[in-house]
C-alpha cells in the first residue's frame, strides 16, 4: 500500500527555530543596544576627560589652580567631538555616526561669588600645605586681642580729640584772660593819667581799654563753641565705650581704665562749668563798660577843651575842680577780672605734642620705609579683571573658621607683599611685580595707596595695644604724668592734668606704633603686647619725632612680623571682594606669559549631553555597499569637575 509523507513536523521545527533565533537575536540586539549606550557613555566620558586634561599649565604651576581655558562654547563642542572620532571610526558592534554635543551647564572659576575659586583653594590647601596654617583656637585669641586693640584705638581717637578740645578750650580761656589783663593794665594807666590831669593820655588809655573789651565778645563765643565741642566729644566717647563693652571688644580691665578716664573728663567739665558761668557774664559787663568808657572819653574831651580855654593863673585850680568828678566816676568802673585759673605753663611743649600727633595721624609712610625702598604709584589696569565686573553682594564671615585659615594662608603664600620683595631694585618673589597681598586687602588701584591703607590699619591696632600697655605700666604712667604736669603747670584747674596726661599717653602710644611699623617693614618682629624692654620710645624722643624716628630697639625673637598681620587681616576679611581681588592679581601675573589671559575664561566644571546616530546591527541595516540604512539617535550625559 502506497504511503504519503507529511510536512507538518518540518514546518513546525522551522517555525520553532525561526522564533527561537528571533528571540535570541532580539535579546542580543537589546544587549548590544545597552552596550552601545555604554559605549557612547565611555566615549563621552573619555572625550570630556581628554578635554579637561588640557588645563592651563601655567595656572597650575604658579598657583595650583585647575582651569580649562576656552574662548567660546563652540570651541568646547568641537574639541569634544574631535576627541570622540576614534570611537566613531572603530569598526565594531556599536556603530556611531554624526556625533554632536550640547552643553547643558558649565561654571567658571569666577562664578557665584568666587565659590568655585574657593573650592579649588581648599582642595589644594587641605591636601597640600595645610600644615603651615595657624591653629584655629590660637587665631581666635589673636582676633580677640586685635579687636581689643582696634576698639581701644577708636576710643583713643575720640579721647585724643576731646583732649585737643580741652587744650583749645584752655587756649581760648588764655586769650580771654589776656584781654582781661590788658584791660586791667590799661585801667591802671588810665587812672594814673587822670590823677595827673592828662586828658589826652586818659583818652588814649581808655580807647585801648575799649579795644580790649571789644575783643572779648568773639573770644567768649569761640570759648563757648570749644566747650560745646568738648561735651559732644565726651558723649561720643561714652557711647563708643558702651558699644565696645556690649560687643565684648574690650576686656573688663581695659574698660575699667577707660571709664576712670571718662570720670576725669567729667570732673574737668564740671569745674569748667563754673568758669563758663563766670565768663558768660563777662560779655554783658564788657558792653556796659564800653558804654561807660565812651561816656568818660566824651566828658574828658569836654573837660580838656574847657581847661585849655581858661586863663593861665586859674588853670591849676580849674583843673583840680574839673578833673576830680571824672576821677571819682572812673573809680566806679566795673573792673572785670578772671577769678578762675586757665592756660598752660609750657605752651611750647604742648604745641610740640600736637605737632607730633598731626604728623603721625597723617601719611607717615616716608618715615617708616626702609632705606632704599620704593613703592610704585603706577595705576593698575583693572578694566577687564574679575573684580571690575562683580555685582554680587559681598559676604563676610563673622568669626574665622578653618576654611578661612586655609584661604588666607593660600593668598599669603601665592601672592607678593612688601616684605617678600627686594627693596633696592624692586624685584619681587613672583607674581605680577606689585604689592599683591596689600591689593587683595584694600583694593586700591596703586601700590602706594594699598600699602598706606594696610599700615594705617596696623597702626590703629598697634596704637590701641600700646595704649593698653601704657595704662598697665605704672612706671610709664608716672612719666606721662610728669610731662602733663610740666605742660599744664599749677595755673590751671586741677582736673586739667589728667586730661593732658591722656593726650600724652595717646600720642606716645601712636609714636611707638609708628616705630613698630618701621620695624615690621624692615623685617623685624614686634611683640603683640610690649613690655618695658621692647617699648623704647621715651617722652623725650617722642617730642623729637618731627626730626626723625628714634633708633629701633633690639630686634626680638618673639613677636609678629609684617606678614603675620597680613595673614590675620586676610583671615578676618574673608569675603567675595578678597576672592576677586586675588583673581585680579593672578590674571595680571599670568599676563606676563600670555597677553590675553583672563580668569573669566577658565571653566572648572561642565555638564554636556552627547548624542550620536546608531543602527540595529541585526536588522538588515546595511545596503549593498555596506552603508547603514536605518538609524536612530542615542544620548549620554557626561560631566566633569576639577
Amino acid at each position: 500500500m502506497k504511503k504519503t509523507a507529511g510536512g507538518g513536523i518540518t514546518v513546525f521545527l522551522a517555525l520553532t527555530v525561526t522564533i527561537t533565533f528571533a528571540l535570541l537575536l532580539t535579546v542580543l540586539e537589546s544587549a548590544r543596544t545597552q552596550a552601545g549606550r555604554l559605549y557612547l557613555s565611555v566615549a563621552a566620558n573619555a572625550s570630556i576627560d581628554s578635554l579637561f586634561s588640557q588645563y592651563h599649565r601655567k595656572l597650575w604651576e604658579e598657583y595650583r589652580l585647575l582651569g580649562l581655558e576656552h574662548y567660546s562654547t563652540e570651541q568646547i563642542r568641537d574639541e569634544m567631538c574631535s576627541f570622540m572620532e576614534p570611537y566613531v571610526n572603530a569598526r565594531n558592534w556599536y556603530p556611531m555616526t554624526d556625533p554632536d554635543m550640547e552643553i547643558l551647564s558649565y561654571h567658571l572659576l569666577t562664578d557665584e561669588n568666587g565659590r568655585y575659586f574657593e573650592k579649588e583653594i581648599l582642595d589644594y590647601m587641605k591636601y597640600g600645605i595645610a600644615a603651615a596654617v595657624w591653629d584655629l583656637a590660637e587665631v581666635k585669641g589673636f582676633v580677640s586681642t586685635m579687636k581689643e586693640g582696634t576698639a581701644a584705638d577708636k576710643i583713643s581717637e575720640v579721647y585724643s580729640a576731646a583732649s585737643i578740645d580741652a587744650v583749645r578750650l584752655e587756649q581760648r580761656l588764655s586769650e580771654v584772660s589776656q584781654c582781661i589783663a590788658e584791660q586791667e593794665r590799661k585801667y591802671e594807666a588810665a587812672g594814673e593819667e587822670l590823677e595827673s590831669f592828662d586828658g589826652s593820655g586818659f583818652i588814649d588809655e581808655a580807647e585801648l581799654m575799649i579795644a580790649a573789651l571789644e575783643r572779648l565778645s568773639p573770644l567768649i563765643c569761640a570759648y563757648e563753641e570749644e566747650a560745646d565741642s568738648l561735651r559732644e566729644q565726651l558723649e561720643t566717647v561714652k557711647i563708643r565705650l558702651e558699644e565696645s563693652i556690649e560687643e565684648g571688644e574690650l576686656s573688663p580691665e581695659t574698660a575699667g581704665i577707660l571709664n576712670e578716664d571718662i570720670r576725669e573728663f567729667e570732673s574737668y567739665i564740671r569745674e569748667d562749668g563754673s568758669r563758663r558761668t563766670e565768663i558768660r557774664g563777662f560779655e554783658d559787663r564788657a558792653s556796659e563798660n564800653i558804654r561807660f568808657l565812651e561816656e568818660m572819653i566824651r566828658e574828658a574831651e569836654e573837660t580838656e577843651e574847657y581847661v585849655k580855654g581858661s586863663e593861665p593863673e586859674e588853670e591849676s585850680t580849674v583843673e583840680e575842680e574839673l578833673w576830680e568828678p571824672l576821677i571819682r566816676s572812673f573809680r566806679r568802673y566795673d573792673l572785670i577780672s578772671a577769678g578762675s585759673p586757665s592756660g598752660f605753663r609750657d605752651t611750647e611743649t604742648e604745641q610740640k605734642l600736637e605737632s607730633v600727633r598731626s604728623l603721625l595721624t597723617g601719611s607717615f609712610l616716608k618715615l617708616v620705609l626702609p632705606e632704599g625702598a620704593s613703592v610704585s604709584t603706577e595705576k593698575l589696569d583693572l578694566t577687564d579683571c574679575p573684580s571690575a565686573h562683580v555685582t554680587e553682594e559681598e559676604t563676610e564671615s563673622a568669626l574665622p573658621g578653618t576654611d578661612d585659615l586655609y584661604k588666607a594662608e593660600y593668598m599669603l603664600q601665592m601672592t607678593d607683599h612688601f616684605s617678600s620683595g627686594n627693596y633696592e631694585n624692586g624685584i619681587h618673589r613672583t607674581g605680577s611685580g606689585r604689592l599683591e597681598t596689600e591689593y587683595i586687602l584694600e583694593g586700591k588701584d596703586n601700590d602706594l595707596d594699598n600699602l598706606n591703607a594696610v599700615i594705617t590699619r596696623i597702626a590703629g591696632i598697634r596704637t590701641g595695644l600700646n595704649l593698653i600697655y601704657l595704662y598697665r605700666s605704672s612706671e610709664r604712667k608716672a612719666e606721662a604724668e610728669m610731662l602733663a604736669k610740666a605742660i599744664a603747670g599749677t595755673a590751671g584747674i586741677a582736673p586739667l592734668i589728667p586730661v593732658v596726661m591722656f593726650l600724652v599717653l595717646s600720642v606716645w602710644a601712636l609714636g611707638q606704633a609708628v616705630c613698630d611699623i618701621r620695624d615690621l617693614l624692615a623685617g623685624h618682629k614686634v611683640p603683640l603686647i610690649h613690655d618695658d624692654k621692647s617699648f623704647y620710645v621715651t617722652p623725650e624722643s617722642l617730642l623729637k619725632i618731627g626730626d626723625g624716628l628714634p633708633p629701633p630697639g633690639a630686634a626680638g625673637e618673639k613677636g609678629w612680623k609684617y606678614d603675620d598681620y597680613l595673614r590675620l587681616f586676610l583671615i578676618g576679611g574673608q569675603g567675595s571682594s578678597e576672592d576677586y581681588r586675588c583673581m585680579d592679581m593672578i590674571q595680571l601675573a599670568l599676563r606676563g606669559y600670555q597677553n590675553d589671559f583672563r580668569m573669566d575664561r577658565l571653566i572648572c566644571s561642565l555638564e554636556a549631553d552627547v548624542k550620536s546616530g546608531t543602527a540595529h546591527v541585526f536588522a538588515g541595516n546595511r545596503d549593498g555597499i555596506g552603508q547603514i540604512r536605518s538609524k536612530y539617535e542615542m544620548h549620554a550625559v557626561t560631566a566633569y569637575s576639577y
